[in-house]
């Protein structure tokens, strides 16, 4: 194997946190659904919550369910990843299970499998490449579907992430979770395996969670450190060179769970810290605080070939469009400064009501009391004629009161007592 001239620069990145995300940027489908994984499928979406799984019609915000008695499946095995074909049809992994397909006529279709091994069964990552093959991967087999032909290849690692590059290559990440060794990041050009391992990255992470390629080639992963730094950081590969881009979170329990680039090359992050995003040098943080998500926890996010940005979470789907979210960061923020001179809050403390004023100007406003782990609490509509609200069943302690109007978003901390 060629010899590699690796670079390792680690950096530290100061953190930018959004602000005044408002609507018609962000909307929220399904609030109170979980959304796992997204597939996208031109006027459709698909999407696993772990258990089921959903058609979602982008225009009308119309929903088809499709049961476990529809795919004649256990209701004990969980759905982890879902993926659409170049027909628009859904592929599915399940646990103990494999790989199903829906066919055109409707009905699902298992897969057929190369071990027997319930326990290597269990699909749970799913690639469909340019040229129209599929691959899939259970806990080491790496398989290969195109038209009638079935190939499978053995990894030394749990496959945990896939990725094709624009020359057709196949890349693999792995992680020892099942077995005592593993390869690290592996290349599959059709002809040759390439391991790049710890033998040649030194302190570089070896176990990549989420694998997103640029225009330029570069991989974008999250990588895990080790055992003893076992949570994830951003990674840079050219092929040559690795940089590892720490976030915000770094040395708390942040994952990366996936990764999409945009058209301008910043990188979007589903984290379980919210939606994360990194142009190369800032790193810009939305969460339930400072934005229209509904949960910290992201567990997935693609982009469609409308710019839209969809986005898998504990409490929904969503969806951020027309580019102006990023737009907002930069070229038309509310100050909360500003936001103060027309809206009060008091008394502070609290003990049962709380009294809100607001200008006539404003007809409505959308008021959400969340804790300080981010969890929405509460929810109010307040009219302008409004202005007592009832807080007696809160227990005592620390709350945030995220009031959204046309105007701008305030955040203001309040204690229950």
């Amino acid at each position: 194997m060629k010899r590699l001239i690796l670079l390792c620069l680690c950096l530290g990145i100061v953190s930018v946190f959004a602000q005044n995300q408002s609507n018609p940027d962000w909307n929220t489908y399904l609030e109170g659904y979980s959304v796992v994984d997204i597939a996208d499928a031109g006027n459709y979406l698909w999407f696993t919550n772990y258990k089921e799984v959903y058609r979602f019609e982008k225009l009308t915000g119309n929903t088809t369910h499709f049961a476990f008695e529809d795919m004649e499946l256990s209701r004990d095995y969980s759905i982890p990843t879902i993926i659409c074909d170049n027909n628009g049809l859904p592929w599915i992994g399940v646990e103990f299970t494999g790989t199903l397909k829906m066919t055109e006529e409707g009905k699902w279709f298992l897969l057929p499998q190369v071990s027997t091994d319930a326990f290597e069964r269990g699909t749970h990552e799913i690639l469909v490449t340019e040229n129209g093959a599929v691959w899939t991967s259970t806990i080491n087999i790496l398989t290969r579907y195109k038209e009638n032909n079935v190939e499978s290849y053995t990894t030394n690692g749990s496959i945990i992430s896939l990725a094709e590059d624009a020359e057709g290559s196949i890349w693999i990440g792995t992680a020892n979770y099942f077995h005592g060794h593993y390869d690290g990041l592996v290349k599959y050009d059709g002809k040759n395996w390439t391991i790049y391992n710890s033998s040649m990255t030194g302190s570089i992470p070896l176990a990549f969670s989420s694998i997103a390629i640029d225009k330029h080639g570069a991989l974008w992963m999250g990588g895990y450190e080790g055992i003893d730094h076992p949570y994830t950081d951003l990674v840079e590969f050219d092929g040559t060179s690795w940089i590892v881009y720490y976030a915000p979170f770094h040395n708390h329990p942040f994952y990366i769970r996936e990764i999409a680039i945009d058209e301008v090359g910043t990188k979007w992050l589903a984290t379980n810290h919210g939606l994360m995003t990194f142009d190369g040098s800032d790193w810009t943080t939305y969460n339930v605080l400072n934005s229209e998500l509904p949960s910290d926890n992201v567990y997935s996010i693609i982009i469609d070939s409308n710019g839209t940005k969809w986005l898998g979470t504990a409490n929904g789907l969503v969806t951020i469009t027309n580019k102006s979210a990023e737009k907002n960061l930069t070229t038309s923020l509310i100050s909360e400064s500003g936001l103060n001179h027309i809206f009060k809050l008091y008394p502070n403390p609290v003990n049962d009501f709380i009294v809100i004023k607001m200008p006539k100007e404003i007809q409505y406003s959308h008021l959400k009391i969340l804790n300080i782990q981010g969890k929405i609490i509460k929810s109010f509509t307040v009219h302008n004629n409004q202005n007592q609200l009832d807080v007696s069943d809160l227990s005592n302690g620390i709350y945030f009161v995220r009031i959204q109007t046309d105007k701008g978003c305030l955040i203001k901390k309040i204690v229950k007592q």
